[in-house]
């Protein structure tokens, strides 16, 4: 019996080409941070403490803890004076960046019917950000945490692996005190979303890319954000 939906943000949730969405983003962060960190040193350290939170197998603690012990290693910089820069630009300059992305109506009509047939909902993103910009993305999305009341958002403070490791859903179904066959994931990629199956979550492969519709691909279903409703009213 179905008891939870796992959605991805990025692309699912939200329309948000992620290769555009980061050119901005890592040109914003980097300007936001000039003042402490020279811009080159910061942009290698910025893309290492990414790179170990993308391995993070759950040994070294949470995400946000590897990104910290990495970042901090090489710009030398007192965390004291850093983080609260990295807390400022979050909570107001991570706004600016809205404009690249885009909403799709039918988010909100999945997150309402979801919500409205008494499952938990789980917004399953790549836990790389804090909670502040997880939150952002879901008010342009149109389905905010202050509207909806998920189960868990996967910021980077309280998960310790990435997808597709299998660490990341197994975590998720341990705090949530759910069996793999009451899940669903549901998410637009096929590498990191769609590996959920392998531990038998249900998967529903949300199809952006128009060149891709007929791509093979092992998954239960397929289609838009309103093909899931049906699919998962029509037994999934």
């Amino acid at each position: 019996m179905l008891k939870c939906l796992l959605f991805d943000l990025d692309d699912t949730l939200l329309i948000n080409d992620m290769d555009m969405f980061s050119t901005h983003y890592f040109a914003a962060i980097t300007a936001r941070m000039q003042p402490l960190i020279a811009p080159e040193l910061f942009a290698r350290a910025l893309a290492a403490g990414t790179k170990a939170m993308w391995k993070n197998d759950g040994s070294q603690g949470t995400n946000a803890q590897v990104f910290e012990r990495v970042f901090f290693g090489m710009v030398e910089c007192d965390p004291q004076d850093v983080l609260p820069v990295f807390d400022s630009f979050y909570l107001h300059e991570f706004e600016s960046l809205q404009v690249y992305t885009q909403r799709d109506p039918a988010a909100r009509r999945a997150v309402e019917w979801a919500f409205g047939r008494g499952l938990q909902v789980v917004v399953a993103t790549q836990p790389l950000f804090p909670r502040s910009a997880n939150e952002a993305r879901l008010r342009w999305a149109g389905v905010g945490a202050e509207e909806f009341p998920y189960a868990l958002i996967t910021s980077y403070d309280v998960m310790r692996a990435s997808k597709p490791n299998p660490l990341f859903f197994k975590d998720i179904m341990t705090k949530l005190g759910l069996h793999p066959s009451e899940c669903c994931m549901v998410g637009d990629s096929l590498d990191a979303d769609m590996p959920a199956g392998k531990l038998k979550l249900s998967t529903f492969w949300v199809q952006r890319d128009p060149a891709r519709l007929l791509e093979q691909a092992d998954v239960d279903g397929r289609g838009n954000l309103d093909d899931l409703v049906n699919w998962l009213e029509s037994g999934g």
